[in-house]
């Protein structure tokens, strides 16, 4: 039986903005990020296969992005400043609520900001 304990609900709620792109600009990137942020938000937190695979699908598209994008500058600064803010949260912060208005705020908001110089 899958338990939903403990989900991020500041973080689920950040993830829509990539639900909004996708549904603007029909452009599957931002359907795959939401719906493995929806995944790794709800049941990633006990599962850390979901996680994993989180991460690893979010690299791949930061990556892709950062390749194809004609907002290249701004967008690898802006990778850059998510990846140090993803590394040093984990660490530092060990207040859930402040760590998931940091991932937010931090990342979800500037990555969409990204994704959505590239696919408009």
């Amino acid at each position: 039986m899958i338990m939903l304990n403990n989900i991020k609900y500041i973080n689920l709620i950040g993830i829509h903005i990539y639900l909004l792109l996708f549904l603007k600009y029909c452009s599957f990137l931002p359907l795959l990020i939401y719906v493995n942020g929806v995944l790794c938000h709800t049941y990633g937190v006990n599962n850390k296969i979901i996680v994993y695979y989180d991460i690893i699908i979010n690299v791949v598209s930061i990556i892709y992005v950062n390749i194809k994008t004609s907002w290249q500058y701004y967008t690898l600064i802006i990778s850059l400043y998510g990846l140090i803010v993803f590394i040093i949260k984990d660490l530092y912060v060990i207040n859930d609520k402040l760590n998931q208005i940091i991932h937010v705020t931090n990342i979800h908001i500037p990555f969409s900001i990204a994704m959505y110089n590239y696919i408009k």
